[in-house]
């Protein structure tokens, strides 16, 4: 059965993956040994398996019911600060209610307002980050402060006739953003076929294409180029003229504060689910720095990944042959080898959050598993890692007789992706079945 296995997946067909790098790694937990391996000690790009070293590190480094924190504090001069916590799941919304209900209590002795909104990543995103990922919702500009993912709303219908520009609005309604919409109206069954573009330097989104009549209202989320100066324009519009707000994005020190009120997140666990269910990439990159032992902008990044790479030694992981360059796996340059991937899978398994960190993976038909292992269920618990040219696959096969921790990575591959995901599951049911 095993040589049958490696056949098929050491021997695919060239039509299905080229030219393309495959390494994988299947070892049985309940009898302590590898089943089959190939390539198990090349370096390859994991894309969102990086999230299972995120998942394992927010686990042990920060705890389950670890939980965000913003708080709003004065100073002797009743100057309001708003320490941000680095919550990614923090809504504009509930910002705003917490900020009204100061304002309504303490209001007229408010003098100044200053935000502590740092930029985590300074001006920079991480390195190995595509360009074309900066104006995208699932690549934002990582900030201490972190509204609705750092992002605004783009909604956009058909006109009224055919060859009519589309209708479009957006929010909140921020001053420096701008519309250039060229796109027009298409015939029915003309299907979707927008083309967004947001400028690298500015919040100037280009609109292309057009969009069939059938379509109704549709929304597309865009990320801000400055979240800090979009934090600022609410704090003001709330408070109005007779506050002067300021950004304080490289402070090393705050002044002795009374802490009145804070904001918390729901536990890290619900986080963590989240983050790898939906692949949130935003909350993974909030995870990481928050490991950081640093609260200053320059070390915050490094420091998470420092922090990150000590807790794989402490596993007994050997990372000199990894390279971690972010926390959610958009980075190309991020490398590690399946052998190491499957070490973490192994010592999570045996370690004490060995069900909270099963329970954040999807199971078949579950978020990033919507369409894939439908049938088996929660037989199978994964992380997905997907970017152009690299399809990963990493967890646990949860069968009756025993539990087996897998991973199959794929680099540069110019094949369909559906048809290798397809033969990616049938590798995983055939170790079920066996």
């Amino acid at each position: 059965m095993i040589l049958i296995l490696l056949s098929l997946i050491i021997n695919p067909p060239d039509s299905l993956l080229g030219g393309a790098q495959i390494g994988f790694c299947f070892y049985d937990i309940t009898n302590d040994t590898f089943v089959v391996s190939y390539n198990w000690n090349k370096n390859f790009v994991p894309a969102s398996n990086l999230k299972l070293l995120t998942t394992a590190a927010g686990l042990f480094l920060l705890g389950p019911q670890y939980r965000f924190k913003t708080k709003f504090g004065f100073d002797s001069d009743y100057n309001l600060y708003i320490i941000a916590g680095g919550d990614p799941t923090l809504t504009r919304k509930t910002f705003t209610k917490k900020l009204l209900e100061i304002k309504r209590k303490r209001g007229k002795t408010i003098k100044d307002i200053f935000i502590e909104s740092r930029s985590i990543h300074g001006f920079r995103f991480p390195w190995g980050w595509s360009w074309h990922y900066l104006d995208a919702a699932y690549a934002p500009r990582m900030t201490g402060l972190i509204l609705d993912g750092n992002t605004f709303d783009l909604m956009i219908s058909p006109g009224d006739s055919i060859g009519d520009s589309i209708r479009y609005d957006y929010g909140p309604r921020f001053n420096d953003i701008q519309i250039d919409n060229q796109a027009i109206t298409f015939a029915p069954d003309s299907g979707w076929k927008i083309d967004l573009y947001r400028e690298l330097g500015a919040n100037r989104v280009h609109i292309y294409g057009g969009v069939g009549m059938e379509y109704q209202k549709k929304t597309i989320p865009i990320s801000l180029i400055d979240p800090p100066s979009s934090h600022l324009q609410i704090v003001q519009n709330l408070f109005g003229n007779n506050h002067n707000v300021y950004i304080l994005e490289k402070m090393d020190s705050l002044p002795d504060l009374k802490v009145t009120d804070s904001i918390v997140s729901l536990p890290l666990l619900i986080i963590l689910k989240r983050m790898n269910y939906e692949s949130e990439n935003l909350y993974a990159e909030a995870i990481i720095n928050r490991l950081s032992p640093s609260d200053t902008v320059a070390s915050t990044l490094n420091g998470g990944i420092n922090a990150l790479k000590s807790l794989l030694a402490r596993l007994r992981i050997d990372t000199s042959n990894t390279a971690i360059y972010d926390g959610s796996g958009l980075s190309r340059f991020n490398r590690i080898t399946p052998l190491a991937m499957i070490k973490l899978l192994v010592a999570m398994y045996r370690s004490r959050y060995r069900d909270h960190f099963i329970s954040t993976l999807p199971y078949g038909g579950e978020g990033t598993l919507w369409n894939r292992f439908k049938e088996e269920g929660t037989q199978i618990r994964c992380k997905t890692g997907t970017v152009y040219g690299v399809s990963c696959l990493s967890g646990y096969l949860l069968k009756d007789d025993g539990k087996i921790a897998f991973t199959i990575m794929i680099n540069d591959l110019l094949g369909k992706r559906r048809s290798v995901e397809k033969w990616q599951e049938g590798i995983c049911r055939k170790f079920l079945e066996e």
